[in-house]
C-alpha cells in the first residue's frame, strides 16, 4: 500500500460523497479528528479502517489503497440501494421493483399487458353517461360523468336483495355494496318487459 495514495483516496471518496469529515466519520464510527489524520499525507490508516471504508461505502480496496481501477464496486445490491435512495423509494416501492426485476422480460411484458387491460376497464367504467334523448326533441341535458352522479343513501331495510352484507366489511363498504345492489336491481327491473 502506497502511504500517500490512501490518504488522498479517502479525501477523494469523502468529497465525492459530499460529506464533511464529521459525517464521514459517523458512518464508520470514527470522530472527525481521526478522519482528518487519515486524510493527511503520510497519515496512518489501519487495516480495520480500510475494511470499514470499503464495506460502508462499497469502495474497491484496490482503488482505496493503490488508486487503481474504479472507485466503487458495482454489486447488484449497491446499485439497487443507490437507485432506491436517489428516487426516494419506500420499502413497498423497493419490494415491487425487486419483484419486477426478478421476472423475465416476457413475464414483465405480461404484467404490463394486464395493467393496461385493467386501466382500460377502469377507463370504460368512467366514461360519460349520456341520458336518453328527450321525446319532445328539445335540447338534451348535458352529459354527466358517472362518478359525478349522486346515489341516494340506502338503509339496510332498502337493500333489494335478501343477501346480508358480509360482517368483515366496514360500514362504508356495506353502504357501497347496498348501493351497487340497488343499482343492479334497478337495471334488472328496467330491462325486464312490463306485463300490462
Amino acid at each position: 500500500m502506497k502511504k500517500n495514495v490512501i490518504n488522498a483516496q479517502i479525501r477523494k471518496l469523502r468529497k465525492a460523497l459530499k460529506l464533511n469529515q464529521t459525517e464521514f466519520g459517523e458512518r464508520i464510527g470514527l470522530k472527525s479528528g481521526a478522519i482528518g489524520k487519515m486524510e493527511k499525507d503520510g497519515g496512518t490508516v489501519i487495516e480495520q479502517n480500510i475494511k470499514l471504508i470499503c464495506e460502508k461505502f462499497n469502495v474497491r480496496r484496490e482503488w482505496l489503497t493503490e488508486g487503481a481501477g474504479e472507485m466503487l464496486q458495482e454489486t447488484e445490491d449497491f446499485l439497487f440501494a443507490s437507485f432506491a435512495q436517489r428516487y426516494e423509494l419506500s420499502m413497498d416501492d423497493q419490494t415491487l421493483a425487486r419483484y419486477l426485476l426478478r421476472l423475465t422480460s416476457e413475464e414483465r411484458q405480461l404484467v404490463v399487458k394486464h395493467i393496461l387491460e385493467m386501466a382500460d376497464l377502469i377507463r370504460k367504467n368512467r366514461t360519460v353517461v349520456e341520458p336518453p334523448a328527450p321525446e319532445n326533441k328539445k335540447a338534451a341535458a348535458p352529459a354527466m360523468d358517472a362518478a359525478a352522479m349522486s346515489v341516494p343513501s340506502v338503509s339496510e331495510s332498502d337493500t333489494p336483495t335478501d343477501e346480508p352484507a358480509p360482517e368483515n366489511l366496514t360500514d362504508e363498504e356495506k353502504e357501497i355494496l347496498r348501493q351497487l345492489r340497488l343499482e343492479k336491481s334497478t337495471e334488472t327491473s328496467a330491462a325486464s318487459p312490463s306485463i300490462a
